[in-house]
């Protein structure tokens, strides 16, 4: 795939790291965006499974055309791996808001999440230990 080079003097990591800290929600208050339990509780009432769907998909293209804007990646990630991060990232932004910040520190969870991601990144296409057992 080929790689956008926006932004050189942005390194890969540092791209993932923006990334990363986007989709936890740590610019959200101030960007006057409000995402918390009482919106989560509305969801069902005002969305369906497609729309679901519809903004998953459209989670999923935006960090592929982010990640592949990348060019010190060791590889363009796959469509799985995406759609693995995302589902994680996202999950956990929605679980964590639910318990309340009674689980680790914003700055601190947004710092694991990048490494999770990080992690995800340097090892993805890696079948060794995929649970495969």
């Amino acid at each position: 795939m080929p790689r956008s080079r926006s932004n050189p003097t942005q390194t890969g990591r540092t791209r993932v790291r923006r990334l990363v800290a986007i989709a936890c929600g740590a610019d959200d208050a101030a960007a006057g965006i409000v995402f918390d339990a009482g919106i989560i509780g509305l969801e069902p009432r005002i969305a369906e499974p497609k729309h679901h769907r519809r903004v998953f998909e459209e989670f999923c293209a935006a960090w592929q055309r982010a990640l592949s804007a990348c060019p010190d990646l060791p590889r363009a990630p796959d469509d799985a791996t995406v759609q693995a991060l995302v589902l994680a990232v996202r999950g956990a932004r929605r679980y964590r808001i639910l318990l309340q910040d009674a689980a680790l520190e914003p700055q601190q969870w947004v710092r694991q999440m990048q490494a999770l991601c990080l992690a995800a990144l340097a090892t993805q296409g890696d079948e060794a230990g995929a649970g495969g057992d």
